[in-house]
């Protein structure tokens, strides 16, 4: 390890074993790295515009609000345009946004693997959601293997459902089993 001279004497007369001396010498490289760090912070941040904050705050709104990506339309590259997310969590929203029919709140991204609350909430100021675009299945009308494969679905109460159409209404559904989440995908036509 190349040291200095005057650090190399002052060690010296430490009268320190290698193993210590090493510590010591880490310990002293730390100690300047972490000074260099704390001037960056100090001297090298980004300045905001402090004359016209105001302005400032607005201009990002606008922009904000000019890129808001509709989670029912929005392909894998539009996704990835969002912050946090890459290709594979882009890939995810879609397919779990397929399996569904669609989302109805952004509350539902955070069933998707990877995707928690801090995620969630980062992911909110930049996306909307037309509940139009909502694929519905119709309960009288859906074919068997769409209500299994829907992810609010149970086997029990998609059997039931099946076993007891027609439904004049979507009130005398089955109960056993329902998972009150699929709501907004069901429709009687």
């Amino acid at each position: 390890m190349y040291l200095s001279g005057t650090v190399k004497q002052w060690l010296d007369s430490l009268h320190l074993s290698p193993t210590e001396r090493n510590g010591i010498v880490v310990l002293m490289l730390a100690i300047v790295y972490m000074l260099g760090i704390r001037l960056y912070l100090i001297y090298w941040q980004p300045v905001l515009p402090t004359s016209n904050f105001a302005a400032y705050q607005q201009e990002i709104a606008a922009f904000e609000a000019d890129t808001l990506v509709e989670l029912n339309t929005a392909t894998i590259e539009q996704l990835v345009e969002l912050p946090g997310i890459g290709p594979s969590y882009a890939e995810r929203i879609v397919a779990y946004r397929d399996s569904l029919g669609g989302f109805y709140n952004t509350q539902q991204l955070m069933e998707i693997r990877g995707i928690g609350e801090a995620k969630h909430n980062g992911l909110v100021p930049y996306v909307s959601i037309d509940t139009l675009k909502i694929t519905k299945l119709d309960i009288n009308k859906a074919s068997d293997s769409l209500l299994y494969n829907h992810p609010y679905a149970d086997t029990i109460w998609v059997k039931a459902l099946i076993n007891n159409r027609p439904y004049s209404s979507l009130d005398g559904i089955p109960a056993k089993g329902f998972d009150k989440r699929i709501i907004p995908y069901l429709i009687n036509q």
